[in-house]
C-alpha cells in the first residue's frame, strides 16, 4: 500500500507540474482546460485577386480575428462603394462590369477590411492562321504551325486531319498522308473564345521533301 501511495503522489505531482507554468510563467493548458479560447472579432483580412478582366466573375474570402490574432469566423457580409465597376455577392462572387480600380469590402462583427481590385478590357479574342506547306510528297512528314493573335491567357490547341496520320503538340502539329487532305485547328483562350483556321494540302510526288529536324 506505501509503495502505490508513493507512485500515486509521483503521479499527481508530474500532472501538477505540467499542467502548471511553463519556464516562461505561461499557463499550460490541462485536460479541463478548454482547447481554445475565442475573443470577439476585431480585425478582418480580404484575399481578392488584384487584376481582373472586364466581364469576368471570381471569388473573394475573408478571415475574421480576435485581439489575439486567433481566427474567429469566415462568414462576411460583402460590400463594394464602386457599384459602377464590380457587383460581388454574399457569398464574394465578384463579377466586374466596367475599367477601373474597384473595391470589395468585407465585414465581420462590424470589423471591416478592404481590398482593390484593378479591371481592365481584356485583349481582342484570339485569331488563327495555319503556317506551313500547301503541298506534300506522299507519306512525307511535313509540319505545320498555327500563328495566334489576341486572346487572353493561356491558349489550347485542337488539330484535326481529314485524312492521313498526324500528331499535335500544342501550336505545332506533324503530318502526312498518301492523299490530299484538310488540315485545321481551333483555339481557344481563357475566356472560352474561339478561333478557327483551315488549309487544304495537296499531295503529289512533285512537291518538295519536307525535312523535319
Amino acid at each position: 500500500m506505501r509503495m502505490r501511495a508513493s507512485r500515486t503522489l509521483a503521479l499527481a505531482a508530474a500532472v501538477f507540474a505540467i499542467a502548471g507554468c511553463d519556464d516562461a510563467g505561461k499557463k499550460l493548458l490541462s485536460p479541463g482546460d478548454p482547447l481554445l479560447t475565442v475573443g470577439p472579432t476585431t480585425s478582418v483580412t480580404v484575399a481578392c485577386p488584384t487584376k481582373m478582366e472586364k466581364s469576368t466573375t471570381a471569388q473573394c474570402v475573408a478571415f475574421g480575428y480576435d485581439a489575439d490574432g486567433v481566427f474567429t469566423t469566415n462568414t462576411a457580409a460583402w460590400s463594394t462603394s464602386t457599384g459602377s465597376l464590380l457587383t460581388v455577392s454574399s457569398g464574394g462572387s465578384v463579377t466586374t462590369t466596367s475599367d477601373g480600380t474597384g473595391q470589395v469590402t468585407a465585414t465581420i462583427n462590424g470589423a471591416s477590411a478592404t481590398a482593390p481590385i484593378t479591371i481592365a478590357t481584356p485583349p481582342p479574342p484570339p485569331t488563327v492562321t495555319i503556317l506551313g506547306p500547301s503541298s506534300i510528297r506522299p507519306y512525307n512528314e511535313c509540319g505545320w504551325y498555327a500563328s495566334v493573335s489576341g486572346g487572353s491567357g493561356a491558349i489550347s490547341y485542337a488539330w484535326s486531319q481529314s485524312a492521313g496520320t498526324g500528331t499535335a503538340s500544342g501550336h505545332d502539329y506533324l503530318g502526312e498522308s498518301a492523299t490530299s487532305f484538310t488540315l485545321s485547328v481551333t483555339v481557344t483562350d481563357a475566356l472560352a473564345r474561339t478561333a478557327t483556321a483551315t488549309k487544304s494540302v495537296t499531295v503529289t510526288s512533285g512537291a518538295v521533301v519536307c525535312r523535319i529536324p
